[in-house]
């Protein structure tokens, strides 16, 4: 079924191609097709530079190089906001793929430099993150809006004391898109790992509580004999931090860095 979705997608990107034609740069990572050659190249320069970013913050890496390029669709709209990225898990496909919906803005910022995150972990490491890690380390990057809706939710947990189980979190393969109290959690455990180390060593972690067992892992990285010490001292600690005030990466006041640019209404996957 997952096949069959990334063939439908290539195909949908080939005759959009020809549809939208002038709308198409590429570098030696990344294709990307948008509607207007401007917005490709935007596009694409803010890509490589958040690749970058990532691969030297998460992994300690000079710069990012890829096997496999991406292929990035770009649609532009004031009605969506979101993105799907789907990795080579097939050997018949040659390229990655990153669908992005959003405003002129957050194409060139932090939607796009979420993906970028999720583009990097799967390319550059040789196992899979566990999607907790995977999502909690990729929220960083979004505004102010989804840190502050994070923020309600874990206020929520706190003020009814119903806490989420970072058991049950770090053993699920996949976040559904609708639940947003374990993206909530898994974006607040990952500020409070990070927080007692930096973002290489969390990563790490991330990959040695799969291998190891997560008991093992906390011990090692993080001097926390197990996954319910570290339940405790994670609720105690964002009891703490929702009573501050939301801090989350500032990107400036909007503009139109697109000029002209019309924008396209998203329409999904």
């Amino acid at each position: 079924m997952r096949l069959a979705c990334c063939f439908a997608l290539a195909a949908s990107v080939l005759f959009g191609a020809c549809a939208w034609g002038a709308g198409y740069a590429s570098d030696e990572n990344f294709i990307v097709l948008a509607a207007e050659r401007q917005t490709a190249d935007m596009v694409l320069a803010a890509a490589a530079e958040f690749a970058d970013e990532a691969a030297r913050k998460w992994l300690g890496k000079t710069e990012f190089v890829a096997e496999r390029r991406t292929w990035i669709t770009v649609e532009l709209t004031v009605d969506e906001d979101q993105g799907l990225f789907w990795p080579i898990d097939d050997p018949r496909r040659k390229l990655h793929k990153l669908w992005i919906a959003t405003s002129p803005e957050r194409a060139v910022g932090s939607t796009l430099r979420h993906e970028m995150t999720h583009v990097v972990f799967a390319t550059q490491l040789s196992t899979r993150l566990p999607a907790w890690a995977n999502e909690g380390a990729a929220s960083r990057c979004d505004e102010h809006d989804r840190a502050a809706r994070r923020n309600e939710i874990m206020r929520a947990c706190v003020d009814q004391r119903r806490w989420p189980s970072l058991e049950s979190l770090f053993a699920t393969p996949r976040i559904s898109i609708d639940d947003e109290t374990s993206y909530a959690t898994a974006a607040s455990v990952t500020e409070h790992l990070i927080a007692r180390s930096d973002e290489r060593s969390f990563i790490e972690f991330a990959l040695a509580g799969e291998r190891l067992g997560w008991d093992a892992a906390l011990m090692q990285y993080y001097n926390i004999p197990s996954l319910d010490v570290l339940q405790t001292q994670w609720q105690a600690w964002t009891a703490q931090r929702v009573r501050r005030p939301v801090v989350a990466p500032t990107m400036g006041r909007p503009v139109n860095v697109f000029g002209s640019a019309t924008p396209l209404r998203a329409t999904g996957s």
